[in-house]
């Protein structure tokens, strides 16, 4: 997958999606259980605290399904820039190099399969855990791509957070 460079370099990134992402690690850094994101890896506490945010989840959802975007690579760019992080488009592709396997062979099998269930009530409970899977998919695919940063630390694969991004 390219990198759609487009997303970070559109107005409604910069002027409406950026300033929420800022202003939810602005949150993150004034939260009083800052040792509990020490110990966890930040940028999916960052990630749970932004599909809170009023429209989120709806964007994030309407890029993933219609354009294709991962919306981690999303993510990961609103918590970069909202560090102030320098981000070039070699690293986006770097990046998305690192985590095109894991889209490939696990994320969209999953998101598939539980999309492909229909709405009856004798296969939700099939689809809540396919949901689990997929959000566990996700933290994981976060936790390689936070320990591809240099500039953080590394976190543990066993790195496990009680709430759901999605």
């Amino acid at each position: 997958m390219r990198w759609p460079g487009w997303i970070v370099k559109s107005t409604l990134f910069s002027s409406v999606l950026l300033p929420r992402l800022k202003l939810i690690l602005r949150n993150m850094i004034m939260d009083a259980n800052l040792t509990h994101m020490q110990e966890t890896n930040p940028f999916w506490r960052f990630s749970q605290l932004a599909w809170t945010v009023a429209d989120m989840a709806p964007f994030c959802l309407e890029l993933q399904d219609q354009h294709d975007c991962d919306v981690n690579m999303l993510l990961w760019v609103g918590w970069r820039s909202a560090q102030g992080a320098p981000i070039d488009e070699a690293d986006l592709e770097q990046l998305s190099s690192l985590v095109e396997p894991w889209r490939q062979q696990v994320l969209r099998p999953l998101r598939a399969v539980r999309r492909s269930l229909s709405k009856q009530p004798a296969q939700a409970a099939l689809r809540d855990r396919l949901l689990a899977a997929e959000l566990e998919a996700e933290r994981l695919q976060q936790t390689l791509m936070f320990n591809a940063n240099p500039n953080d630390e590394p976190v543990s694969s066993q790195d496990h957070s009680a709430a759901n991004a999605r």
